[in-house]
């Protein structure tokens, strides 16, 4: 294993110190403009990659706080990996929280639980991690022990249910599906209008939704009301995607926006011409990755082609050799952090422009969400997405940053080191690697190696 990671390093150090990509012509979907060569991408290179991390979060990401759930601790946010005492949860001033209790994130939790069972299924006779399955096991039960009564909005998590059933054969997965599909249609889904949205926020009278939670939501109703037999569900998932589609989907990029306010007039019918909320006329590829996500999990549920034709939709609208939105960075890879539209509503959303300059960042970890969307249409179309697939590969790799044994959650354009500049004049590298980031990029590495991917 030794021998394997030293490679690993060499092969990562070569990777950040190459020069720009040579192009290589195509027009196909998925087609990228990098020549990919054989390195950390091979299943034993990824693997490798995918253990340190494991072992770096089994060691120094446990946070055994007696406050967090009830005693049975959780997952650190962030650390600084080889500081002594130990740096945690460090905040945008550079520098630990002091807050009691700690910081936790049970979305953390839930993504190490659902990569450590996948670590399991593709390699039952390691059992270095069997501890921590039984451990987050607990953990993730008591983060989501009021989940089927007070669901969480975020549908991907039904998906990480979904995919942790079909792994482990758990009734309490299996429970959570269902009762998180169950308190969406009673709660979040309104018949009147046929969408789904919140009232919750006095800043938004007429309703507002994020569209990334709306489009996984509807999705997960659909999936459910399949698996489960409840028609109900799947009708209104199929009306709630529709609605989103025509009131959110701006076609001419092929992108949804991040927040819609205004969905109802004053008199409780449906707005057509919807309003951004805060921020909300910004685009994520992040988001993109997840939706996308959740139409090809519809479609792999019930065979109807109308789910992957939407996913299609915009995968093929985001990769390096087609990017109307102009995500892409053709001369570092990956994709620039957001692109923000001119407009103020839906039918009128103005031009986008993206947040690719200099000073910009990009998030390191949440952009992979497109590495685990591309893979899992790439084994659902034969092949279709094999290069923006290899390309998001090479991200991975590029951006892995092997001191701190995982990685970062943010990198300048360049994927050099962002630095927190201080009112002392101080100059701190955000070097602590995040839960987050590591738990959503080994999901899409894993991806790239089940036979069949969720």
């Amino acid at each position: 294993m030794l021998a394997s990671l030293l490679a690993l390093m060499t092969i990562l150090l070569a990777g950040c110190s190459s020069g720009s990509p040579t192009s290589q012509a195509t027009a196909t979907p998925g087609g990228v403009g990098v020549q990919i060569t054989p390195n950390a991408q091979t299943p034993q290179g990824q693997d490798a990659m995918i253990v340190d991390m494991l072992k770096n979060m089994q060691t120094y990401g446990y946070d055994n706080n007696k406050l967090i759930n009830n005693g049975l601790g959780g997952m650190w946010v962030n650390w600084l990996y080889g500081s002594s005492p130990l740096q945690t949860n460090i905040n945008g001033t550079g520098k630990p929280d002091t807050i009691s209790p700690p910081r936790h994130d049970p979305l953390t939790d839930l993504r190490y639980l659902h990569n450590l069972l996948t670590y399991k299924s593709l390699h039952p006779n390691d059992t270095q991690f069997d501890g921590d399955i039984t451990r987050y096991t607990k953990i993730v039960q008591a983060d989501f022990a009021t989940n089927t009564t007070n669901a969480n909005a975020r549908g991907w998590v039904y998906d990480e249910f979904a995919d942790m059933y079909q792994l482990t054969h758990q009734s309490w997965f299996s429970q959570q599906m269902q009762g998180m599909a169950a308190y969406w249609y009673a709660n979040n889904y309104h018949s009147n209008i046929g969408g789904i949205y919140f009232t919750t926020n006095t800043a938004y009278p007429g309703g507002y939704y994020r569209v990334d939670w709306a489009v996984e939501e509807s999705c997960g109703l659909i999936q459910a009301g399949t698996l489960f037999n409840h028609p109900e569900w799947v009708a209104a998932g199929k009306s709630a995607l529709a609605f989103v589609y025509s009131h959110a989907y701006i076609g001419a990029y092929h992108v949804f926006p991040t927040l819609m306010t205004d969905v109802v007039n004053p008199d409780g019918s449906a707005n057509p011409d919807e309003v951004f909320g805060k921020a909300g006329s910004q685009v994520s590829v992040a988001d993109l990755g997840q939706e996308s996500l959740s139409l090809l999990h519809a479609y792999m549920l019930t065979h109807d082609s109308s789910y992957l034709n939407k996913a299609e939709d915009m995968l093929d609208n985001q990769t390096a050799t087609h990017d109307p939105l102009g995500m892409w960075d053709a001369a570092h890879l990956g994709y620039y952090r957001f692109a923000v539209f001119s407009g103020t509503s839906y039918l009128n959303a103005g031009t986008p422009t993206v947040q690719n300059g200099p000073t910009d960042k990009k998030e390191v970890g949440r952009q992979q969400e497109m590495l685990e969307a591309f893979a899992v249409a790439n084994a659902l179309t034969g092949g279709r997405y094999q290069q923006m697939e290899q390309a998001m590969l090479k991200v991975a790799q590029i951006t892995y940053y092997a001191p701190g044994h995982g990685y970062l959650y943010e990198e300048r354009v360049d994927w050099s080191l962002v630095t927190i500049n201080t009112k002392n004049h101080q100059h701190i590298p955000e070097t602590w690697v995040t839960s987050e980031a590591m738990g959503i990029v080994m999901e899409g590495l894993f991806a790239t190696e089940r036979t069949n991917p969720w």
